[in-house]
């Protein structure tokens, strides 16, 4: 289809400016394969942005504000955490009596050979700010900031609809297996079966948790239908950088910086699955009427530090060498990051725990998925010029 973009910018003033812009873009998707086999569509999204910027007379300081915001239907993106693991842990459920190490269902359900795709509409909104200052000669500092609102509505319609048409035989591959599910819809191996010469143990407890953790998160919070935030999204992100070149005394010539970068709270998932104590009976969870899939899960914010010196020594024949010091995660973070650096998230980015203690049947929804910055380490580098 046919794209378009427009947009200008006017000087109204030497040191004042006012632009705008609306565009769309068309997105050819990747070979992404949807929950049926077919590949998810190409799309297109339309965009706009506006602002104003000031410079200052002298150049010293410029600053921009501005305001963007998309709309996109169609959308790719992967299945929900734990969708295609559930179901295929369930497919890999061999029957009472098979303990090959191949066995599977005999109900002909095959397994998702590589990741699944579905759709959701993702509408964004926010504000970004940026400050560019050079004090003096020898000193010039950078800071920027953004806000972000992320939501996606009309969410996996198709994984939805598979749900429906995969429950009945998904039980029958699990009471093939020696499986039983009670009236909470909760999963357990048959106590009667439940020994080694019966039962592929390893496999059959593998499909009584998919089911579990498809019954308990994974289906309640993508049925919901209700606006959530999008996942993998940050609200504020923001970086600030200074240096500042000596120019006369012992240390002219040299140049020291530093930087920080501050990524807030990460949407990892939501709390439709969260659960209290039953106020008749303490030994039963029953929904949590306070929070749903509504509710978003946050990993917790964090900030990362870095710092750098150079001098460039002028050589002869108009040759100079520059050596560089950068050290990375200066204050040495080695807390856990939870959610994903690259806003992503994928199967486990949540684990439900215990609202009190290991006792209490209640649970409550947190973040999982999570990694670490590479220690403080230190690189240093020459470049030689002629």
């Amino acid at each position: 289809i046919n794209t378009f973009t427009l947009g200008g910018v006017v000087n109204v003033t030497r040191w004042l400016g006012v632009y705008g812009n609306v565009a769309e873009t068309f997105s050819l998707t990747a070979p992404q394969q949807k929950v049926d086999g077919t590949l998810v569509p190409p799309t297109t999204s339309r965009g706009k942005d506006y602002g104003f910027r000031v410079t200052l007379p002298n150049g010293r300081m410029s600053l921009s504000i501005g305001s963007f915001d998309s709309f996109q239907k169609g959308t790719s993106v992967l299945s929900p955490g734990g969708f295609a693991g559930g179901y295929n842990s369930i497919s890999d459920a061999p029957v009472v009596g098979d303990l090959s190490s191949a066995g599977r269902n005999v109900r002909n359900v095959a397994r998702f050979p590589q990741n699944v795709w579905s759709t959701v509409t993702s509408e964004t909104k926010g504000y970004e700010f940026e400050l560019t200052a050079n004090f003096t000669r020898a000193w010039r500092t950078v800071l920027n900031a953004g806000h972000t609102k992320a939501k996606v509505k009309d969410q996996f319609p198709d994984i939805i609809a598979y749900f429906k048409s995969q429950d009945a035989v998904s039980r029958q591959i699990l009471a093939d297996a020696g499986v039983i599910i009670d009236a909470n819809n909760d999963a357990a191996i048959n106590p009667a079966l439940n020994n080694p010469a019966t039962i592929n143990q390893t496999r059959v407890q593998a499909a009584v948790n998919g089911w579990n953790s498809l019954i308990d998160t994974v289906i309640p919070n993508t049925t919901a239908r209700v606006p959530q935030e999008t996942n993998g999204n940050s609200k504020w992100v923001g970086n600030l950088a200074t240096d500042y070149r000596f120019q006369s005394g012992p240390l002219k010539g040299v140049r020291v910086g530093a930087g920080i970068n501050y990524r807030g709270g990460q949407v990892v998932g939501y709390r439709g699955s969260d659960t209290i104590v039953d106020p008749a009976n303490p030994a039963v969870a029953i929904d949590d009427p306070a929070v749903g899939p509504g509710n978003s899960v946050y990993a917790p914010s964090y900030y990362r530090g870095v710092a750098s010196l150079s001098y460039t020594f002028k050589l002869k024949q108009g040759r100079s060498l520059q050596l560089d010091f950068n050290v990375d995660n200066l204050f040495d973070r080695r807390e856990p990051i939870y959610g994903s650096n690259g806003g992503v998230i994928g199967t486990n980015a949540t684990n439900l725990r215990p609202r009190t203690d290991i006792s209490s049947p209640a649970r409550v929804t947190v973040p999982g998925n999570f990694s670490y910055l590479v220690p403080r380490n230190y690189t240093l580098s020459a470049k030689l010029t002629f």
